[in-house]
């Protein structure tokens, strides 16, 4: 029975570790508007956006220092390490 429990334990405790593993290889660092900040790997822009509270057809984003209108970063994937600058257009008069 102590070898069962004992199995057991080692069982888990390299779930648990696997687990933390596939969950840390999801997440990647960027920095948006100067802050560094997480994101999933492989979400487009325009979804990451979204999440943070944006409205990604209002706004143009400067990807690692190249400017983009909403065409050109709604499908771009991000990556680790991108630096994203967004400036939100506004109409008034």
């Amino acid at each position: 029975m102590v070898d069962f429990v004992l199995h057991l334990c080692i069982v888990c405790f390299f779930l648990i570790k696997q687990k933390n593993f596939m969950q840390n290889s999801t997440s990647i660092n960027i920095v948006l508007n100067g802050k560094k900040i997480g994101a999933k790997n492989g979400q487009s822009v325009s979804q990451f956006l979204l999440e943070k509270g944006f409205k990604p057809e209002r706004c143009v984003v400067e990807v690692n220092l190249s400017a983009k209108k909403y065409s050109e970063f709604k499908d771009l994937p991000l990556s680790e390490g991108d630096r994203l600058e967004v400036f939100s257009i506004v109409a008034g008069g």
